[in-house]
C-alpha cells in the first residue's frame, strides 16, 4: 500500500472516519451488530454535539432520543433483586438525566467494544463462534474481560445510582 499502513488512516483514507472503522470491524465479525449499532449511534451523537452550536445540549430532542436508543445496558445491571440485596430503592430509569444515560451506556458500550476486540478476532482465527469467550461463567473469563466488565458496572453504579443508599 503506497503510504503504509497509515496512509489508511489519514483524513482521505479508506478507514478516517469512524463510520467506516465501525463498518470494517462489523464486516470481519470482529464487534458484533449490537455494538456496531451503537458505535453508529455514538457518532450521530457526536456530530450532533460538534455540528450543531445551536443544540440545547443533553435537553435537545434529538440528543434525548440519540441517547435512549442505545442499548439500555443498565436495565440488565440495576435489576429490582440486587437493589433489594444492596439495600436501596429501585431505580425509576424515566427520572434518569439524560446527561446520566449518556456517561453511562457510551461508557458501557466503549468498555464492551474493548471486550469484543479482546476476544472475537481470537476467536475467529481459532474456528470458534465469535462470541464464545463472553458466553463464559464469570471465573472462566480472562482477567483482562472481567477488568472490562467490572468497569461498565461502575461506570453504570456510578452514574445512574443515587449518591445516598
Amino acid at each position: 500500500i503506497p503510504g503504509g499502513i497509515k496512509a489508511l488512516f489519514d483524513p482521505l483514507g479508506p478507514l478516517a472516519t469512524m463510520s467506516a472503522k465501525t463498518k470494517l470491524l462489523a464486516a470481519l465479525s470482529w464487534i458484533s451488530k449490537r455494538i456496531a449499532a451503537d458505535l453508529d449511534l455514538a457518532r450521530r451523537l457526536r456530530n450532533r454535539f460538534a455540528h450543531n452550536p445551536m443544540s440545547k445540549g443533553f435537553s435537545d430532542r434529538e440528543i434525548v432520543s440519540l441517547t435512549r436508543a442505545i442499548t439500555p445496558y443498565e436495565r440488565q445491571l440495576l435489576t429490582p433483586e440486587l437493589m433489594k440485596s444492596l439495600g436501596r430503592p429501585s431505580v425509576s430509569f424515566d427520572e434518569v438525566s439524560t446527561r446520566s444515560l449518556f456517561i453511562a451506556r457510551i461508557g458501557v458500550v466503549f468498555s464492551h467494544l474493548v471486550m469484543e476486540l479482546l476476544t472475537r478476532p481470537r476467536a475467529l482465527y481459532m474456528g470458534l463462534p465469535a462470541d464464545v469467550v463472553c458466553a463464559r461463567e464469570w471465573d472462566a473469563l480472562p482477567q483482562n474481560v472481567r477488568d472490562a466488565h467490572v468497569f461498565s458496572a461502575t461506570l453504570v453504579f456510578d452514574n445512574i445510582l443515587p449518591d445516598s443508599p
